[in-house]
């Protein structure tokens, strides 16, 4: 499987990122980052992204990045702040 990290926020988000991307490699997958793709066709693959919420400038980034994977049918996982700060943007 591929997985696609992105990160938005700070410092702490980034160090988590990247022990994501860690423990993700360490059980098989293969992990690119910001500026990579994957393919979008091949359904074992999913978008992992990262959210930060402490700016409103960051969080309209990160949902209009949601929705547009959410449009493309490009399944997704979201860590972060978000689904605990603001669970109902993700309903």
């Amino acid at each position: 499987m591929q997985v696609k990290l992105e990160t938005f926020g700070c410092t702490s988000n980034r160090a988590d990122s990247q022990r994501i991307h860690e423990f993700l490699s360490t059980i098989g997958h293969r992990v690119v980052g910001d500026g990579e793709d994957i393919n979008e066709s091949d359904g074992n693959n999913i978008v992992v992204v990262n959210t930060c919420v402490v700016t409103a400038g960051t969080e309209r980034k990160v949902l209009k990045k949601l929705k547009a994977l959410e449009e493309a049918g490009m399944p997704y996982a979201v860590a972060g702040c978000l689904p605990a700060a603001r669970p109902q943007l993700l309903e």
